[in-house]
């Protein structure tokens, strides 16, 4: 069966895309005043701009020293302060940068989608990223996890084009290079990264060899290119700043699951986290308890999206349909399955604030790419369940973008303002601000 659009339906789809994004610009203009953490973006921006370092003066920052003994990136913060140039530091600006990023995220699953499962797939994938909840309030802050799906997403293009089998020996050697600095880039964009980022390029290297795409030179250029592109990271991770640091509350800066816990209780806890993070409930229903993570209605990934993950079961289980199930589908299955388990483990791995999607981040452009196929099987369904299902899909989304834009700003804004932050973080905040103002 193909998997083209008519011209007429490409045009239909165009029309929904352009509003949902409309949608994402005008959501940003109810958000609620910028968190503790998104302050200290905008000092950092400011004083790049303003006087060519850091807020703590230093010049070329790899990690940039913010609040509570975190760190601005600088995989964030250099674009960011080339976006400020032209648009400016105000909030909205810093905000934007964050949508801008997560729409050109959108659009690199799109054109992955578009190389294993062509057009439909495509559009399909625009207006499932678009709409997943999951994308709306983290593309809509000015922190660093905000840029991590864009890398990935970057590296998940660039290994589709390799998959491909079309390019030339040069250009696959070129191609492959690229994808490890993407990897590398999203390790070095947010913490929980690092575990999720050499997993998956690892994953990459073994689908590679699996069907003999991969050779002796292009494991060197991989190796070679890793190590280069790793040494700063390796480096400040190392450095005692970043090994013995803690926060302003004096808190111990480790997370893992494994700190003050024997093998068998960290693992425990792994896995508990990771049944956490895969509960239906909290994936579809509630979503993240912090309402800077999530706005607390229809989960992370929406209840629309349960309509495409059903019926996609049901294709998959339904014996008349197994053994039609194309080769490229399944194969997209298996890595999405593989990318959302690595995106998940970052944050299964840390000990506070379970299920803590934010540092999950790395998962939901391969939740964009299971739903679309489940979604490409409700288009197969017949013309009286696909309507309905299409049409109820539109409803629960548009309930959830309603609820966004008119009620979770009064909701959430205890959770941004200083009602939200400790007492110490509030002393910090009113230094940085003072010390920073003209």
């Amino acid at each position: 069966m193909s998997l083209q659009l008519p011209s007429t339906d490409i045009q239909l789809a165009a029309i929904p895309i352009l509003l949902l994004i409309a949608l994402h610009g005008f959501v940003l203009s109810v958000m609620p005043p910028l968190y503790i953490d998104e302050v200290a973006t905008s000092i950092h921006t400011e004083s790049m701009l303003s006087h060519g370092t850091d807020f703590n003066g230093d010049q070329l920052p790899l990690m940039s020293s913010s609040f509570g003994g975190g760190y601005t990136t600088s995989t964030y913060l250099y674009p960011l302060v080339g976006w400020s140039s032209l648009f400016g530091t105000s909030d909205l600006a810093l905000r934007a940068f964050s949508q801008f990023v997560t729409i050109i995220t959108i659009i690199l699953i799109a054109a992955s989608l578009y190389l294993w499962l062509g057009k439909r797939a495509a559009y399909i994938g625009l207006l499932v990223g678009l709409a997943l909840p999951w994308a709306w309030i983290n593309g809509s802050l000015a922190w660093d996890p905000a840029i991590t799906p864009l890398y990935i997403s970057l590296g998940f293009f660039l290994f589709s084009l390799l998959a491909r089998r079309t390019l030339s020996p040069l250009k696959r050697a070129v191609t492959i290079s690229l994808l490890t600095v993407a990897m590398v880039l999203t390790a070095y964009s947010y913490p929980p990264a690092r575990v999720g980022a050499p997993l998956l390029l690892l994953a990459a290297l073994i689908y590679f060899a699996r069907y003999k795409l991969l050779n002796w030179r292009l494991v060197v250029i991989t190796i070679i290119t890793g190590i280069i592109a790793s040494l700063p990271l390796l480096g400040f991770m190392l450095s005692p700043d970043s090994l013995g640091r803690s926060d302003s509350l004096g808190r111990s800066a480790s997370l893992s699951v494994f700190n003050d816990a024997s093998l068998l209780e960290g693992i425990g806890a792994l896995i508990g986290n990771l049944a956490a993070l895969l509960n239906p409930v909290t994936l579809f229903v509630t979503g993240d308890a912090n309402l800077r993570h999530s706005t607390g209605v229809q989960g992370m990934l929406g209840i629309s999206s349960l309509i495409a993950i059903s019926v996609l079961i049901i294709a998959f289980t339904s014996r008349s349909r197994r053994h039609a199930i194309p080769h490229a589908i399944k194969r997209l299955l298996v890595i999405s399955v593989v990318g959302v388990m690595a995106g998940l483990l970052g944050s299964a791995l840390t000990n506070e604030g379970q299920p803590h999607y934010l540092r999950a981040t790395l998962a939901w452009p391969f939740f964009v790419i299971i739903i679309t196929i489940g979604w490409q099987y409700v288009m197969k369904l017949s013309t009286y369940w696909r309507q309905l299902l299409i049409l109820l899909g539109v409803l629960l989304v548009s309930l959830y973008i309603f609820d966004l834009t008119m009620n979770y700003p009064s909701r959430a804004e205890p959770s941004f303002g200083a009602s939200a932050r400790t007492e110490r973080e509030s002393q910090v905040l009113e230094y940085y601000q003072s010390y920073s103002s003209p």
